[in-house]
């Protein structure tokens, strides 16, 4: 059986840019941590309002 590739990592570097991008100067961790935390609740409350990631 052959080994699986996910579709995301595999076309990243051509045709798909990241998720999200962002840049920060200090406190990276913590607004990494911010960043994640919001992509939570925005997916947990406003699922079914259709926004992409």
């Amino acid at each position: 059986m052959g080994q699986k590739v996910h579709p995301y990592g595999f076309r990243l570097g051509f045709n798909k840019t990241w998720i999200s991008n962002w840049y920060a100067r200090k406190d990276y961790s913590s607004q990494l941590v911010e960043d994640i935390s919001l992509r939570k609740y925005i997916f947990k409350t406003l699922s079914h309002a259709g926004i992409s990631r």
